[in-house]
């Protein structure tokens, strides 16, 4: 019964991409494995250090003709951290659970086919993907809570007090933008 509604989002987003595609060019498959490279760990960064977050993050200077080193520096970081998380999967399957869901849920929003608009990301394109590594946070916690640190009830209370401390920073963070997102002109 769904197949007809996934058809039709399968046609219209092809639709879009040659829409926007024809209108970038000098865009290559290369330029776009080092922007989604890049925006993995620009997202990930994003995610766990939610500062100087921005409505508009723009192409940088020269693009596409000139591909920044950082963009080029990320796709090595991008494959160690791949091979990482495949060592980690053979002791824990929640680990490779939530990096796949993070990798597999930013993949349409990572430009591999650019689709050009105003910013190169937005931190909105997060919401779901977040679900994944938050997820991979809380079972860290959990499993030093309640496994590694279950005799010590000093580390217990330290990490009880890290997570308040954390969800207080998220909390504040998130107030703050409620001022920035007010009305249209700020």
């Amino acid at each position: 019964e769904k197949i007809p509604f996934f058809l039709i989002s399968f046609f219209l987003s092809l639709s879009c991409i040659f829409i926007y595609r024809s209108e970038s060019a000098g865009h290559s498959y290369v330029n776009g494995i080092f922007i989604a490279s890049y925006l993995i760990l620009f997202y990930i960064y994003k995610l766990l250090l939610p500062l100087n977050l921005s409505a508009i993050y723009p192409y940088p200077e020269g693009f596409p003709e000139k591909v920044p080193l950082l963009y080029i520096f990320s796709l090595p970081l991008i494959i160690v951290l791949i091979i990482l998380i495949f060592f980690i999967s053979r002791y824990s399957r929640k680990i490779t659970f939530g990096s796949l869901f993070f990798f597999i849920t930013l993949i349409p929003v990572l430009q591999i086919i650019q689709v050009r608009g105003p910013s190169i990301a937005y931190d909105r394109f997060t919401y779901i993907p977040s679900i994944g590594i938050n997820y991979i946070i809380a079972e860290g916690f959990n499993y030093l809570y309640y496994r590694k640190m279950k005799y010590s009830m000093s580390v217990r209370l330290g990490l009880s007090v890290l997570l308040i401390v954390i969800i207080m920073f998220f909390s504040f963070q998130s107030w703050q933008r409620c001022y920035i997102w007010k009305d249209s002109i700020t």
